[in-house]
């Protein structure tokens, strides 16, 4: 591959990294632990038994995500990205 080509790669997986596996569940965590002051409601009461059950929600979760990236990249060969009227992958159309 160009070296052009294999930064972008770089560039794109690390702001996809940053944004989807540090940044959402981060923003998720924060919003969670100060909701809980105004609401408290506890649907399940044992903190053990809450964070199996994220810790499996989250384990399919990261299962999707590489099976759906790991798919996009080499039967869809490369990334494509459309927003605000910008396509990173010129030749490429949506559907």
């Amino acid at each position: 591959m160009k070296q052009q080509i294999v930064l972008r790669h770089i560039v794109g997986y690390l702001a996809g990294f940053s944004i989807f596996v540090v940044g959402i569940p981060l923003g998720l965590y924060f919003v969670s632990t100060n909701f809980d002051g105004y609401l408290p409601i506890n649907l399940i009461a044992g903190a053990r038994l809450r964070t199996v059950i994220s810790l499996l929600i989250a384990g399919v979760g990261i299962i999707f995500v590489a099976w759906s990236n790991l798919w996009l990249f080499f039967v869809g060969k490369g990334v494509l990205l459309i927003g605000l009227g910008h396509k990173s992958a010129p030749g490429h159309s949506v559907w």
